[in-house]
């Protein structure tokens, strides 16, 4: 039953003064029959009628349902009041197009019960004249059926109450008079409420007529109705299923389809922006590394502390560190070694004056790298090579590489022979082939090595192009296949490689100069402490000294004696006797200068007298003899040497790092006993007591890993990615220059993520926002129809995941596809593979979370303002 209590309606039009729609009116209505409203529009009948069926609220008064104020439901209370007890039919029919004439009936029962509805549906339409029409789809009916198919829907819930607003408004009379047959029908078993202007229909067929006028009940032919409830219904909550939804999302999506594919081509980049970045922040150096390595068959890393040069050793690896390193290495390794000579280190002598200067000139042999590397291999190693000629079994012996053959074939090398006199001729040398070469002496910066064979190389038949340009056309424009050349080559041309026993072996002269790096430039001499150090070298052979007295030839001294150099006596005079060489040096010169100008007169004398008398007898006169500025300074030097009485003191040095590593370790002070000073060098000689002060021969730089595989690859790089080491591949230059450009991206990448989400949620709730206005009517019957506001988010839902996963697709395409351009590009223009930047699946997962939060947040705004707006508003889009 319903009883209508002081029920005031007022609308605020924009612009307008308020607007009484129904004023503090009062009646009941019994539980069935055909009650007609009449009256002329904008008289509130239409209004009074959404007010029974809760498709808007009071301003005031009451509205009873059983006993129950229904205006005072929730918006759930609300829903199951519709969808159980109310069944709509409306003027424009508001049918479903996306639904056939089944399904718009099947959208408002129970979706549980699937078997029951089916026979219930069929049951409906037979009773309006539909049979069969079950699966016909809505725009292939007349408007007479869709009005049929409207009550159907209305009938199909055995609804307490149907209200009608206008149902024949756009129907022919035949249509109308069978709707209204169909009403009284049914008015039998519920009360069906009729809004209409057509009074004839009413007289003709309504149990009781309201006439209303300006909101007010002017003439009501109910008189008493008995008060008693209707019998309660089980609520009935209408479900969507997914297939509907599906439909209902794709039907509201195709309406603005130019803004669906732009808002599904922005997320796309969004979303692939945001795989990149996270691609950008998973950058993973050792992966891309060791893929590199593989791809590229290269199997050799090179571990060291630095770039060895002619003035610091601090980066020589020691014995501990070579230790350290390979200890829990899985990978075979081989240490390289420089050779240390004469505080210098050791370069191959090849021949200035090339014998193939046409050859010489071309790209092939335009690489250079001036420094020797030895390369040490156990036995079985060596014996791996594929060499021609005999693997190193002798004293000096090494093997070298093909590529190196062809240079000393072209370039010749320094060899050298020893007179009689013991004095060295150096000579270049030329061979015709490569094989000729296995056997010859090779001439080194202390010594000789001999060739005992040539490790041959597959790889070089690549580049024999290179031996048909010119050099200076690769400078000029170097081609992908010249910088690959230079790249495998440039830094390994000159690598030695040897037997584990070769440093014991060899007859190249050991390394006695004490690198500077070993000491400090304090010297304490005579109380007094001078900062200009001295060069310190091991006495090893005979020598020229001034002993105090006089010159003498020493073939060994004592520990803790030293010889000092004149350079030395120069440092402790303060200065004194480079003054003195400079005063007399100037005398000399004068005197000499002098003697030089006194002979030019006697010459020209001589000529004058000469042309002046035939019979002049002229005399040769001698050459002046040039001052020797060498015996000055030494002179100056042993009188500097008498004056101090230097011989038989004391000299103090500091010195650093006994096992060579340079840190800021104690000094240790050493006190030698001047025994004299010589003259022909320029360093000072210690005994044999300090020889672990001096660099051996062979100074180990770097160890080289040999591995292929990947994972054992990634391991490596990982344990040594520290401050301690420098790891190098022919690739790491290139790479680490890519990943200085990654982590600056790595920098603001999160700020960019945190820009794309925000963006993201944006774009979404624009979509989402600007699609519920355009549906408003379509969600506004569905609310009509008792299907609840969560029901229809889900469709909204769908439509934000049905955007999101086209987006999804065409992001991770162009993620992968950006991805594929970015490294092929690279690796074009490294000419080498490279993959800096991974597509990593989890970011399918990572990109998936974040659908869903920008879909759950673009959600929110547009259901709070879906919950707050009266199904009627939508339906008329009023808001």
């Amino acid at each position: 039953m319903i009883e209508i209590k002081n029920v005031t309606k007022v609308y605020y039009p924009k612009k307008c003064n308020k607007k009484v729609a129904i004023d503090n009116i009062s009646f009941s209505l019994p539980n069935n029959g055909l009650i007609f409203l009449l009256g002329k529009s904008g008289s509130g009948k239409s209004t009074l009628l959404n007010l029974i069926g809760t498709l808007d609220k009071p301003t005031s008064g009451s509205i009873l349902f059983n006993g129950e104020n229904i205006s005072d439901f929730s918006e759930k209370k609300l829903t199951n009041y519709r969808s159980s007890h109310v069944g709509f039919v409306f003027q424009e029919f508001n049918l479903l197009d996306e639904f056939n004439v089944y399904d718009n009936i099947n959208l408002v029962v129970d979706g549980k019960q699937k078997n029951v509805n089916k026979h219930k549906i069929n049951k409906c339409l037979n009773l309006v004249g539909l049979n069969n029409f079950g699966h016909r789809k809505v725009g292939d009916l007349s408007g007479g059926e869709k009005q049929r198919v409207a009550v159907a829907r209305a009938l199909i819930k055995e609804p307490s109450i149907i209200l009608a607003d206008e149902p024949t408004g756009n129907l022919d009379s035949t249509n109308s008079c069978q709707i209204f047959n169909i009403f009284k029908e049914i008015s039998k078993s519920c009360l069906v409420v009729v809004v209409s202007h057509d009074k004839d229909s009413a007289f003709k067929y309504a149990d009781s007529i309201f006439e209303i006028e300006d909101g007010k009940i002017i003439n009501n032919t109910i008189k008493d109705i008995q008060k008693e409830f209707f019998e309660r219904k089980l609520i009935i909550k209408p479900h969507i299923g997914f297939i509907k939804r599906i439909k209902l999302a794709f039907g509201m999506l195709k309406v603005k389809k130019i803004k669906l594919i732009i808002t599904i081509l922005l997320l796309a980049i969004a979303f692939s922006l945001f795989s990149i970045s996270y691609s950008f922040m998973k950058f993973n150096i050792p992966k891309t590394h060791a893929e590199t390595m593989i791809h590229e068959n290269e199997r050799t890393i090179i571990l060291n502390k630095g770039t060895i040069n002619n003035y610091k050793l601090y980066n020589m690896l020691t014995k501990k560190e070579i230790n350290d390193i390979t200890r829990d290495l899985n990978s075979k390794y081989y240490i390289e070694s420089y050779l240390y000579s004469e505080n210098k280190l050791a370069e191959l002598k090849l021949s200035f004056n090339p014998k193939y200067t046409d050859l010489q000139s071309n790209a092939y042999y335009s690489i250079y790298n001036e420094y020797l590397k030895f390369l040490t291999f156990n036995a079985k190693e060596l014996g791996e090579f594929n060499i021609i000629g005999t693997i190193p079994n002798e004293a000096n012996e090494v093997l070298i590489s093909e590529l190196l053959a062809d240079y000393l074939t072209i370039y010749g090398f320094k060899n050298y022979s020893i007179n009689k006199n013991g004095d060295v001729n150096y000579y270049d040398k030329f061979v015709e082939t490569k094989e000729d070469l296995i056997g010859e002496k090779v001439y080194v910066e202390n010594g000789f090595i001999v060739i005992s064979g040539i490790i041959k190389d597959e790889k070089l038949k690549e580049f024999e192009v290179l031996k048909s340009i010119s050099q200076q056309q690769m400078k000029k424009k170097p081609t992908n296949l010249y910088n690959k050349f230079r790249s495998l080559y440039e830094n390994n041309l000159f690598n030695l490689y040897i037997s584990e026993e070769f440093i014991n072996q060899t007859s190249l002269k050991p390394n006695y100069i004490i690198d500077r790096s070993t000491f400090e430039n304090v010297v304490y001499f005579d109380s007094r402490e001078y900062y200009d150090g001295l060069g310190l070298k091991i006495f090893s052979e005979n020598l020229e000294i001034y002993d105090g007295n006089k010159l003498k030839k020493i073939n060994s001294i004592n520990d803790g004696e030293i010889i000092l150099s004149s350079n030395a006596v120069e440092m402790l005079s303060n200065g004194r006797t480079v003054e003195k060489f400079q005063i007399k040096a100037k005398e000399l010169n004068e005197d000499f200068l002098k003697k030089v100008k006194e002979r030019e007169q006697k010459i020209k004398e001589q000529q004058e007298a000469l042309q002046n008398d035939p019979n002049y007898i002229y005399h040769e006169i001698p050459e002046i003899e040039e001052p020797n500025l060498e015996k000055l300074i030494q002179d100056i030097i042993i009188e500097e040497i008498k004056t101090q009485n230097i011989i038989g003191k004391e000299i103090t040095i500091e010195m650093l790092d006994k096992n060579h590593i340079y840190s800021n370790s104690d000094s240790v002070y050493h006190t030698f006993k001047i025994i004299g000073v010589v003259f022909s060098d320029s360093y000072s000689y210690v005994g044999q007591d300090m020889i672990n002060y001096s660099f051996d021969n062979f100074i180990a730089s770097s160890v080289y890993i040999d591995e292929s595989n990947e994972i054992e690859l990634i391991n490596i790089f990982e344990k040594f990615d520290n401050k301690d080491y420098e790891m190098k591949t022919r690739f790491s230059s290139s790479i680490n220059s890519i990943a200085k450009v990654v982590y600056s991206v790595e920098n603001i990448s999160n700020y960019i993520l945190l820009v794309f989400l925000i963006f993201s949620v944006l774009l979404l709730i624009v979509f989402v926002s600007s699609n519920l206005n355009v549906h408003k009517r379509k969600i506004g019957i569905l609310r009509a129809l008792g299907i609840s506001t969560s029901e229809v988010v889900k469709i909204f839902m769908l439509e934000g995941v049905i955007i999101a996963f086209g987006a999804f697709i065409l992001s991770m395409s162009g993620t992968i596809v950006l991805i594929n351009f970015v490294n092929n590009y690279i690796t074009k223009e490294l000419f080498f593979f490279v993959r800096p930047v991974i597509f990593y699946w989890e970011s399918v997962l990572n990109v998936v979370m974040i659908i869903i939060l920008v879909i759950i947040i673009s959600l929110i705004l547009p259901t709070i303002k879906l919950s707050k707006c009266h199904p009627i508003d939508l339906i008329r889009n009023n808001k």
